[in-house]
Order: C-alpha cells, then sequence, then structure tokens
C-alpha cells in the first residue's frame, strides 16, 4: 500500500516526511472503523508519519470504538439527538 505525504519546506530546507513532526488525526467513525484500522497499519508499517488522537462516533455500539480503545486511542461518542 503507498500513502502519499507531501514533503514541506521550512526556511529553504525540503524536509522528508521521516523527518517531519507527526500529523495529528481525529478519526470519525460510525460503524466497524475500517479506515481507522488501515490509518492504524499504516502507522505501524512506519508509512504514516503521524498521532491517533482521537476516535469520534454517533454509535455508542460502533465496533471501531473498542477497537481504539484497545489500541490506546481516546473515544468520544457524541448522540445526534443533543443537536436536534
Amino acid at each position: 500500500m503507498f500513502y502519499s505525504v507531501p514533503w514541506r519546506r521550512y526556511e529553504g530546507i525540503y524536509e522528508t516526511p521521516s523527518t517531519m513532526s507527526p500529523l495529528s488525526i481525529v478519526v470519525l467513525i460510525s460503524g466497524r472503523g475500517s479506515n481507522l484500522q488501515s490509518l492504524i497499519q499504516a502507522q505501524q508499517q512506519g508509512a504514516l508519519n503521524s498521532a491517533l488522537k482521537a476516535v469520534i462516533s454517533n454509535r455508542p455500539e460502533a465496533a471501531g470504538l473498542q477497537y481504539a480503545s484497545a489500541q490506546q486511542i481516546d473515544t468520544v461518542v457524541v448522540e445526534p439527538a443533543r443537536f436536534e
């Protein structure tokens, strides 16, 4: 799997993805969290220089929340009814 990460220019010096600061990521899910699992896998393989900060779901029973908790990632459930 290939992930394209842009290079960042800082004061005339180009940084490669391996020298850049980790990208902070929050993931939104509503079910299994398959995209979350792909992000975690890419991070573990070194293909993605990131820090997964939290997972947010609108469904408390979403399986991805348990997966995130098992990976020691903070989880939050936002009930849509609170915003009606």
